[in-house]
């Protein structure tokens, strides 16, 4: 085959041990290998347009979409014009396909042992060919909406999404990924169209993959991608940018809110919603989520000792779990465990205690250092996973800022910062929301 002379770099990280190859081909599709000799081979191929792209900014134009467009393209994308099911023709190659869709992005991917190309191919037709109609759209929102009324069952995420109702005024974040039954009515053949031109374009694409360099080779892959993204750079696409509101609900003191149902234990969700203005750049923000999660662990991991004395009183059995919204002017956090309903008071009033202990006692260089180190080796650990590795290739590329690596940025994390970020937790009203046995009031 003749080479492919688009533009090929390398990708140091010594930190990591790896050495990534980015292939910039000539339509806008970046694409970024890492070989290593283990199997499977996995292919993630991420488009930036997610579940919070709602409010869309074309020039001087603003357009608005239903609430679960993305997630409901990500599903139709399975299909063609023939009503045949790519997931089937990707089964009978013995490769493993799926794909997922979040408040930034969709991502499809697979995994093979063998017929890498052929996979390739089926995943590049699948996400350029669009075919929707009406009759298909119908059968989808069965499945769509039966899939929303399963969340049902989901106490956890009930909790979650009670919680950012409550604090998050006009964030799509309230929404569910999958929208409602009523929003997905709206998603219309047209609108699928529209979204596929925008943000499946290759400009806005990125692939990734990690598997053995004798399955991977580059100017083949290159050709697929000149044969479903052209060979020449389309420059025609109006730049879109997602506008995410302001907030202007900022709790003014701790507040709970509750709901009763058939349960057997209480689920709760702490939400501390900090402003913040715009950060100065990605990497800025990104340090404060690590510190942030470098605060979660240093009180909740099962090593530390505020997790060992809730587990000792048995208050919580199993960690808790956490995450963080970043919106255009806040950081919400959000902390998330279950408890016996008889627990909860007690649990509340231990979980804010330790917290005012251990910023009392302080938080030095010494004593956060087993938990950078704990969070390094599991960072590094992750790259012997061919679907780990493609999987935060495709994630940090997706930043448009290059490849920016979490151990660096864990590296330059002080105790102080770590330890200003509690004080601010501890100063800021906070939100409780629970899913309880009825009852339980």
């Amino acid at each position: 085959m003749k080479e492919n002379k688009q533009a090929r770099q390398w990708l140091e990280y010594p930190e990591l041990r790896e050495r990534f190859r980015i292939l910039h081909h000539v339509s806008g599709l970046e694409i970024w290998l890492d070989y290593k000799e283990i199997r499977p081979t996995a292919c993630y191929l991420l488009a930036r347009f997610g579940s919070w792209h709602r409010r869309l900014k074309i020039g001087n134009k603003m357009v608005e979409l239903p609430a679960g467009t993305a997630h409901f393209l990500e599903h139709k994308m399975f299909e063609d014009e023939n009503g045949e099911d790519s997931l089937v023709l990707f089964s009978e190659l013995g490769v493993d396909a799926n794909a997922y869709t979040s408040a930034q992005r969709t991502c499809y991917q697979f995994f093979s042992t063998d017929h890498f190309e052929e996979s390739l191919e089926i995943l590049f037709r699948q996400v350029t060919q669009p075919h929707f109609t009406e009759e298909s759209l119908s059968k989808e929102r069965k499945i769509i909406a039966e899939e929303i009324r399963s969340y049902a069952d989901m106490h956890d995420y009930l909790s979650y999404m009670q919680l950012v109702g409550h604090v998050l005024d006009h964030h799509p974040e309230r929404d569910d990924c999958c929208g409602s039954e009523e929003s997905i009515e709206r998603i219309t053949p047209d609108i699928l169209y529209w979204c596929h031109k925008k943000f499946y374009h290759p400009n806005n694409l990125i692939l990734s993959v990690c598997g053995r360099r004798e399955d991977l080779d580059e100017d083949r892959i290159l050709a697929l991608a000149d044969r479903y993204f052209g060979t020449e750079p389309d420059r025609t696409r109006t730049p879109v940018r997602m506008d995410l509101p302001e907030s202007t609900n900022l709790p003014k003191r701790s507040d709970t809110i509750r709901t009763q149902m058939d349960v057997s234990r209480t689920f709760l969700t702490f939400g501390w919603k900090l402003p913040r203005p715009k950060p100065a750049s990605y990497w800025v923000s990104s340090t404060e989520t690590c510190a942030m999660e470098l605060l979660m662990a240093y009180l909740f991991s099962p090593s530390a000792e505020l997790f060992s004395r809730l587990y000792e009183k048995q208050l919580l059995q199993t960690e808790p779990e956490y995450q963080f919204i970043r919106g255009k002017d806040f950081l919400l956090v959000c902390l998330q465990a279950d408890c016996d309903p008889d627990r909860l008071r007690p649990l509340c009033l231990a979980i804010e205690r330790g917290m005012k202990r251990v910023l009392a006692q302080g938080i030095s260089e010494q004593a956060l250092k087993p938990f950078k180190r704990t969070a390094v080796a599991e960072y590094i650990k992750d790259y012997d996973s061919t679907d780990c590795v493609a999987e935060n290739m495709a994630l940090y590329a997706s930043h448009s800022r290059g490849l920016q690596l979490y151990v660096r940025q864990i590296q330059r994390i002080s105790a102080a910062m770590v330890q200003k970020l509690l004080d601010e937790l501890l100063q800021t009203p906070h939100t409780l929301s629970l899913i309880e046995p009825k009852g339980a009031f």
